[in-house]
């Protein structure tokens, strides 16, 4: 928390926030675009602009799970950039890695409940997204769509038995009905 109220940004060892260029205006993927970027991640940050570009690469043999200078796959740039044609265009590419973690540990999980991408998150659920992952700050899915204010997300996690837990990283207190003890007690 600073003068500017609630800051979301994960928080290194100290507490303090991380505020890193993967967060700072963080749906314009192409805004970080890389000269060694491959020509897959450089499908996927254009993709608006050649759509067939991804489909070229992928063709052309790209591993679906090469990383950017970040640690960001493709999956995770499409979810960040909440182009859901592509989301889902490249969940189905054989060997996705649903669990795979960028420089600071962010899973693609992670991204989808950032954004509040309900649709995403439950497909990446059933195939087999780890709940329990945390990023370098040390909160798992549900403390980010808790600190960006996802309450649907809350709600998919809550389904899936990912709930808070006394404990669990958050940059503010959760709300009383989704504090562990208190569930019961508070209407839904």
């Amino acid at each position: 928390m600073g003068s500017f109220g609630h800051y979301p940004y994960p928080l290194d060892s100290d507490g303090k926030p991380i505020d890193t260029p993967e967060w700072r205006d963080a749906c314009n993927i192409k805004k970080f675009a890389n000269p060694s970027d491959s020509d897959l991640i450089k499908a996927v940050r254009f993709d608006d602009k050649d759509p067939g570009a991804v489909d070229a690469a992928l063709a052309a043999g790209a591993d679906i799970n090469q990383k950017d200078k970040y640690g960001f796959t493709p999956l995770m740039l499409a979810i960040k950039a909440q182009n859901s044609k592509l989301i889902y265009k490249l969940l189905d590419v054989s060997g996705v890695d649903v669990n795979c973690k960028s420089n600071r540990g962010f899973t693609p999980l992670m991204i989808a409940a950032w954004k509040g991408d309900t649709g995403c998150a439950s497909k990446l659920i059933s195939m087999g997204a780890d709940l329990k992952a945390v990023d370098s700050g040390g909160r798992n899915a549900w403390g980010v769509a808790h600190d960006w204010h996802k309450e649907e997300m809350l709600e998919l996690f809550k389904r899936h038995g990912l709930e808070h837990k006394e404990g669990d990283r958050l940059s503010f207190p959760p709300a009383p009905k989704w504090r562990e003890g208190q569930r019961d007690k508070v209407g839904n």
